[in-house]
C-alpha cells in the first residue's frame, strides 16, 4: 500500500509539474500575445508620427517652393500611404512570423510533456499492475495456510468425534486404526447385503 501511495504521489507531482510548466506557457503565451498588440500600437504611433512629420516637411516644401500646395499635398499623401502601407505590411509580416514561431514552439513543447506523460503513466501502470500480483499471490498463500489449518483442525476434530462414538457403540474407546477397520468392515458388511 506504501508504494501504491508513493506512485500515487510521485504522479500528482508529475502531474503538478505539468500544470505548472503549462500555465506558466500560457502565461508567456498571453505575454507574447501582449508584446505584439504594443508592438502593433507602437507601429502606428511611429507610423502617424512619420506621417505627421512627412505633411510637415511636405508643407514646409510647398511653403518654400511655393508650389500649388494641393498637388503636392496629394502627391505627398499618396507617398505617405505607400510608405506607410510598406511599413506596416513589414510590420504585420514580422508579427506574424513571431507569433508562428511562438506556436510551433509551444506546440513541441506541449507534445514532448504529452509523450513524458505518457511514459510516466505506463511505468506507474506497471509498477502499480506488479504490486497487485505480488499482494493477490500473497493473499492466496494465506487462504491456503489457512484452508490447511482449518482442515487439520477439522481432522483433529473428526478423530475425537469418532473415538466418541466408537465408544458409545461398542462401549470402549477405538483408537484410531481401530476405528478406521470397524468403519471398513461396517461399510462392506452394509454393501453385501444391499448388494452394491
Amino acid at each position: 500500500m506504501t508504494f501504491e501511495v508513493l506512485g500515487i504521489l510521485v504522479l500528482a507531482i508529475v502531474l503538478g509539474v505539468v500544470l505548472f510548466a503549462y500555465d506558466r506557457s500560457l502565461r508567456e503565451l498571453a505575454g507574447i500575445k501582449k508584446d505584439k498588440i504594443d508592438f502593433e500600437q507602437r507601429a502606428r504611433r511611429r507610423m502617424l508620427k512619420i506621417l505627421r512629420e512627412a505633411r510637415d516637411k511636405a508643407v514646409e516644401i510647398v511653403g518654400e517652393a511655393q508650389v500649388d500646395a494641393g498637388n503636392l499635398k496629394q502627391m505627398m499623401d499618396v507617398e505617405m500611404d505607400r510608405l506607410a502601407k510598406e511599413q506596416l505590411s513589414d510590420y504585420k509580416e514580422t508579427i506574424q512570423n513571431i507569433s508562428k514561431n511562438i506556436e510551433d514552439e509551444v506546440k513541441n513543447e506541449v507534445g514532448e510533456l504529452k509523450k513524458v506523460l505518457e511514459m510516466e503513466t505506463v511505468e506507474a501502470e506497471k509498477t502499480v499492475a506488479k504490486r497487485m500480483a505480488e499482494d493477490y499471490a500473497q493473499a492466496e498463500k494465506k487462504i491456503e495456510d489457512y484452508k490447511l489449518a482449518k482442515y487439520k483442525q477439522i481432522e483433529e476434530g473428526a478423530v475425537g468425534v469418532l473415538e466418541e462414538v466408537g465408544r458409545k457403540l461398542v462401549g470402549k474407546t477405538l483408537n484410531f486404526r481401530e476405528h478406521t477397520d470397524f468403519i471398513i468392515s461396517a461399510l462392506e458388511k452394509a454393501k453385501l447385503q444391499n448388494d452394491i
